[in-house]
């Protein structure tokens, strides 16, 4: 078999994820529906090979520690054939491109252009310790979302042992992509490897038919995508419960990639292609980029530009505190009229090419809070370089958004108001992670205050083991510099006398000697004026040993736009070197480009619109959406953080499986976005959300059910009513759910959003016989009427195992042989078996 799993062969039942998130749709139809291919039309040949380009990084990346580009070549040369086949002649990988490390000797590669490390589709690096050395894919979104990355490992490239438990390495790279690419989810669940289904206990697999264990193709011989025909909606997976009982084939089938696509016309895929006050406040963030944020032994030059652009310095190598003081000392202090974005582009290739005469893979931080005629685009796409930009006030140019997408690089939207720290922010999140995270700028705490006069602003920042080295202590102020005091965790004072002290940028920084002490670090930020003025404090450090990976914060919206016909995610990953890290407080503020701030909770729950619970994956809607730029900012805090460990085979004690990282605090940024909402249409209105954790429990004949509330509006307020259907199939609760019985619930009222539910009820005139399964879905209504999509499907089924009679008990003799019987008779022993019911339930 060489396809993906289709509406045909996909197993509904299987209690996976690609059911339950994906909606009972097999891989193919998630492919070919709901990804970005899915306009894609099939060719009519094979595809060509793939062309590998490999490019050199001028930076460290310690996961690349073997020469593994001939295995990723031929690995994706052979996945390249296998996606081919599955999509129908509609997809094949094309160009691919390997980003190396610097320290590897020189060879035939091609400079680096705009990859980077941490926008990689996959990356090759040592093992995680909860997968070992399976591949995986980070994905955490809603059906058909894209993932984050394929994380691979050198051994699994180079040990061909391991093909023998994992498969060939073509299906199982087109196994990760399916999951990367078009967000389908997985058709077999190792949390619930069995579940029943009438009189027989089922492994939870794609399809009912064939007894394979993946619809997202088989790690040994399947190559098609499960779809409709072969999909198990009863398996009680991811695909089915976060894809709506879907098949994978179906999701992919929703795709723009399928729904972009024709088939070709070859027989075989082609082969990849591996290749005044405003201007203070720049002069604030840009200070804090050069002295905590641009690495050492990195080149940086300054340009600025008005009605025209100068060079105001050429490309200096950074190797010590001179080197930063002497760039800080060449930033603007003042501004005149006038903005010619394209002139400053252009002046900065111009020192871009200092160094070796081009501008390939450099990268420009374009810092603007001025309209411009932007005509350049084309020329900053052919240039190669990396263009971070960061927008400042509250009109944004948009094009600079596209300057930004074209090139690779992010897009910011900064605040005039100090006490955002929304500048110092942007800055902080350009800090480039290139695999070696001891060079990598982390931000612990980031807040801002208007100060009262003769008042405090006070606060706290927890170190915790995996930081601690080149920690500092940055205060800006608004008029007058304040009185500070900062205690470390065991008593040692520093006060504003230890403080340096720049009136001109009227910043005061305290630089912590050698490793800083792990616990709470307290300070009070005292305003000396009796009017009040704007404070802010930033910390930052780094990891605190090579050998132990600091705890890291990443944060980003769903989508980058959008025009309101469909909600948007945040998202913020805590993990440790990939590991989750769970029960932390996540806090995000989204701020419009008019002020307008917006506060969540963000959650690990497995509800609403987080997948999976305790993944480290913290998430929620963002429903306030009116037309503007965004701003995007997590904080995170965790006293009772813990890293949650894979368990090994066999199982060990359950206390073993989280490290307490103990108490922490990060600052993030993520990229800004824009909601452009249609002319004339009002903001739009949501339905609660879906619940995905729906489950049903039997016990003698009464049925318990236990789910987390939805809200009004997706997973926020409170939804007005719910309504539970029950029935014995399961096509009649998925596909016809308004025809199920009703379950009365009317006497029963929703609680707050995320609040744990629980429901009870007895069957009317109804006896559950032995063998009997029954399925059961709910959804929730709104004050307006408005009705979520229906659950994920709940089951419980009541089993009764045949249990055979005992034998009859030997008879003891008695010294007398036994009396003869007549007529034939014969002794008839009464025997009293005890028979033993056993329920089993499932969801």
């Amino acid at each position: 078999v060489t396809k993906f799993c289709n509406e045909k062969n996909h197993n509904k039942e299987a209690p996976n994820m690609q059911n339950r998130i994906c909606n009972f749709r097999s891989t193919e139809e998630v492919i070919l529906f709901d990804s970005v291919d899915k306009n894609t039309a099939p060719m009519q040949s094979l595809p060509p090979s793939p062309k590998f380009t490999v490019v050199r990084k001028g930076g460290r990346v310690t996961c690349l520690v073997l020469d593994v580009s001939g295995s990723m070549g031929d690995m994706v040369t052979e996945a390249s054939y296998d996606l081919f086949k599955a999509s129908f002649k509609k997809f094949y990988f094309k160009q691919v491109k390997i980003l190396i490390p610097t320290y590897w000797s020189k060879g035939n590669y091609s400079r680096v252009r705009t990859e980077t490390y941490d926008k990689a589709n996959i990356i090759i690096d040592e093992p995680n310790p909860q997968y070992g050395d399976q591949p995986y894919t980070l994905q955490y979104g809603e059906c058909g979302m894209p993932g984050r990355y394929i994380h691979l490992t050198p051994k699994f490239l180079l040990d061909d042992s391991l093909t023998e438990g994992y498969g060939p390495r073509g299906r199982i790279f087109v196994h990760e992509w399916a999951h990367l690419r078009w967000g389908v989810y997985d058709e077999y669940d190792s949390e619930t490897p069995f579940y029943k289904s009438g009189k027989k206990i089922e492994a939870t697999r794609y399809t009912s038919v064939n007894p394979v264990p993946s619809g997202a193709l088989n790690r040994h011989k399947k190559t098609s995508f499960c779809d409709k025909s072969s999909h198990n909606a009863e398996a009680p997976s991811k695909q089915n419960r976060i894809c709506n009982y879907r098949s994978v084939q179906e999701v992919i089938d929703l795709s723009e990639d399928s729904r972009n696509s024709v088939p070709m016309e070859e027989s075989t895929p082609p082969t990849p292609d591996f290749t005044g006050e405003r201007i203070l406040r720049q002069q604030q963030a840009a200070t804090v980029f050069l002295r905590r944020i641009i690495e050492e032994q990195s080149f940086v030059g300054i340009v600025t530009f008005m009605h025209t652009a100068t060079i105001r310095q050429d490309l200096t190598f950074i190797n010590d505190e001179a080197s930063r003081n002497h760039l800080i000392n060449s930033l603007p202090s003042n501004a005149n009229g006038g903005t010619d974005i394209c002139a400053g582009l252009k002046k900065g290739f111009e020192v871009l090419r200092q160094d070796d005469g081009d501008t390939m893979g450099d990268e420009i931080v374009l810092l603007t809070d001025g309209e411009s005629e932007i005509t350049c685009l084309d020329e900053i796409a052919q240039s190669g370089a990396v263009v971070q930009t960061i927008a400042l006030g509250p009109t944004p140019n948009e094009i600079l958004r596209d300057m930004s997408r074209i090139s690779g690089g992010k897009y910011f939207v900064a605040s005039d108001n100090l006490t955002s720290n929304g500048l110092v922010d942007a800055f902080a999140s350009l800090s480039t992670f290139d695999g070696d995270f001891t060079h990598l700028t982390i931000q612990i705490e980031s807040s801002g205050m208007e100060t009262e006069g003769e008042d405090y602003f006070t606060g706290t920042a927890s170190v915790d083991k995996t930081v601690g080295n080149d920690t500092s202590f940055l205060v800006i102020y608004q008029t007058a510099p304040p009185d500070i005091d900062v205690r470390s965790p065991k008593g040692h004072l520093y006060f504003d006398k230890n403080f340096k002290h720049d009136a001109a940028s009227k910043t005061m920084t305290l630089q912590i000697p050698g490793t800083a002490e792990t616990g709470d670090w307290k300070y009070r930020i005292f305003n000396t004026l009796t009017s009040p003025q704007s404070l802010t404090m930033t910390v930052t450090s780094r990891a605190s040993s090579a050998d132990v990976a600091p705890v890291m914060v990443k944060a980003h919206m769903s989508q980058q736009s959008s025009d309101g016909s469909k909600p948007m995610v945040v998202f913020a990953e805590v993990s440790q070197k990939g590991l989750p890290v769970t029960m932390a407080n996540v806090e995000a503020t989204i701020v419009s480009s008019d002020g307008v701030k917006t506060e969540l909770q963000l959650l690990d729950n497995g509800a609403g619109a987080d997948v999976e619970k305790n993944d480290g994956i913290y998430s929620r809607w963002f429903i306030n959406m009116r037309n503007g730029k965004y701003s995007l900012k997590v904080k995170v805090k965790g006293g009772d953080g813990k890293v949650k460990l894979n368990p090994p085979k066999p199982p060990i004690n359950e206390d073993d499986l989280h490290v307490d990282v103990g108490n922490f605090t990060r600052a993030v940024t993520g990229e800004s976005f824009i909601i452009c909402l249609p002319t004339g249409v009002s903001p739009p209105n949501f339905p609660p959300n879906k619940i995905t954790d729906f489950s049903a429990k039997l016990e003698e004949d009464k049925v318990f059910f236990t789910w987390t509330a939805p809200g009004a509006d997706l997973d926020q307020g409170t939804a007005k009513i719910y309504e539970i259907r029950m029935g014995e199939d399961l096509d009649v609760i998925w596909n016809n759910f308004n025809r199920a019985h009703l379950i009365n619930t009317a006497s029963y009222k929703p609680q707050q959003a995320g609040s744990v539910e629980q429901y009870a009820f007895t069957p009317d005139n109804r006896t559950i016989q032995n063998g009997t399964t029954l399925y059961f879905a709910i959804r929730a209504e709104d004050i307006d009427s408005m009705v979520s999509d229906i659950s994920n499907i709940a089951q419980v089924a009541k089993f009764v195992p045949f249990i055979p009679p005992p034998p009859p008990p030997p008879v003891k003799p008695t010294g007398k042989p036994p009396a003869p019987s007549s007529g034939g008779s014969v002794n008839i022993t009464a025997i009293v078996i005890s028979v033993t019911v056993v329920v089993v339930a499932s969801s």
